[in-house]
């Protein structure tokens, strides 16, 4: 599918410069720019732990001068998420560093307005690339158009827009994760329940009013229902939150026992699931009398602990320190070469062998050291192109080990 819009510049602002000098084209940088848009949508790149942190349209910025002209690069966040999201924006500020990029982060209080405004002002003060963790995915839309229409790359990661004017969007699959929790929730009961021939799931849905929710559904509801020996009895909405998941199972155990398994769609609600049935008297290890076999998404530090003591048999875990670098490296290809010649077409499938993000020492780890996000699958999605990442499925055989973020950023 030929993603390029002919109305549109194909090669970034710099690389117009370089080709034809400053003279003549000095007038693409201007002065700062706002725009408007509606209230955040609450965004959620799938591992909210309910935390939150500052915003408020700060800016934080690392010049690096070991070169004559560093590329000089925009991002564009929201703070909400606790350690999750921690990890998804240090990870990128060192990459950016270690890359010697002119990096500049703007927060964006959880504020569409405030999302558009920053990212008009860098576009008219002539930024050689634009990453953005969306808030809003709508409200965001024209300052995108706006910005690649003047010659400046727009990259997404976490969170998307759905215009087609994004060059790339970096982020694993919820739907594809979902499905992944249903295959390893089948091995998990397989070997913990042998004797029995069939199995009851309970599922913790999230917020009914995000499309998150919808995919991460999907993929698991889907492969369940493929197979032959496994029901969804119920459904109970967990929003999102450890409290409303934590009640809503509480009840439903209360009223009908114990299921097989259940399965939790994201971080927050694992750990409330973990907390209901303890509360109730059924939190069972592997291996004994009535454990209920719990797979969710999302594995954070607690969710970790909950593995090596033997309650959560598995998550299906987000390679979310990989997102900024891999979008930054695409950035850099982006803006150094043939513009948008240098993305990945749709249909093919980016391994560990064509992308090498560069490992380093931060957070007392060799960061990056082990390819987690490898393979990724070259998609369309709203008129662009998708960078999907391979998701990390998290057990007690590798709980530990020192390439997931939950022991990272712990």
């Amino acid at each position: 599918m030929d993603m390029k819009d002919s109305n549109r510049p194909l090669v970034s602002r710099r690389r117009v410069l370089e080709l034809t000098g400053a003279t003549g084209v000095a007038g693409l940088a201007g002065c700062s720019g706002s725009g408007g848009g509606d209230g955040g949508d609450g965004g959620d790149g799938g591992g909210s732990d309910d935390e939150s942190g500052d915003g408020g349209g700060d800016q934080t910025s690392t010049d690096s001068s070991d070169t004559a002209s560093p590329i000089e690069m925009g991002f564009s966040t929201y703070f909400r998420g606790g350690a999750w999201i921690t990890a998804f924006l240090e990870a990128t500020e060192f990459y950016a560093e270690d890359q010697n990029f002119d990096y500049n982060e703007f927060g964006n209080q959880e504020s569409a307005e405030q999302q558009v405004s920053d990212i008009r002002q860098m576009a008219n003060q002539g930024y050689d690339g634009i990453l953005i963790n969306t808030w809003n995915s709508e409200a965001v839309n024209p300052a995108i158009e706006d910005a690649v229409d003047q010659g400046v790359p727009v990259f997404t990661a976490n969170v998307d827009a759905t215009t087609d004017a994004v060059t790339m969007f970096v982020a694993f699959s919820n739907e594809a994760a979902g499905a992944d929790a249903a295959d390893q929730m089948m091995t998990e009961l397989e070997e913990e329940k042998p004797d029995q021939d069939s199995y009851e799931i309970l599922e913790v849905f999230g917020a009914p009013a995000q499309q998150i929710a919808q995919q991460r559904s999907k993929g698991f509801v889907d492969t369940i229902e493929s197979t032959d020996n496994a029901e969804i009895v119920d459904t109970v909405e967990g929003e999102f939150t450890r409290d409303a998941a934590q009640t809503a199972v509480s009840e439903w155990v209360n009223a009908n026992g114990a299921p097989d398994a259940i399965y939790s769609s994201n971080l927050s609600m694992g750990l409330g699931v973990v907390t209901a049935l303890d509360n109730q008297g059924e939190l069972a290890q592997r291996g004994e009398d009535g454990h209920v076999v719990l797979v969710q998404l999302d594995a954070g530090p607690e969710v970790i602990t909950n593995i090596d003591d033997g309650y959560v048999d598995a998550a299906i875990d987000q390679p979310n320190y990989f997102y900024g670098p891999i979008a930054l490296e695409y950035m850099r290809r982006y803006v150094e070469g043939d513009g948008e010649d240098e993305i990945p077409e749709v249909g093919t499938t980016v391994t560990e062998d064509d992308l090498t993000i560069e490992q380093a020492q931060h957070k007392d780890v060799e960061l990056w050291s082990e390819p987690v996000w490898a393979p990724a699958e070259i998609v369309e999605k709203d008129g662009h192109v998708q960078f999907q990442t391979s998701s990390v499925i998290v057990t007690e055989e590798n709980a530990n080990e020192p390439y997931l973020w939950g022991n990272i950023w712990g």
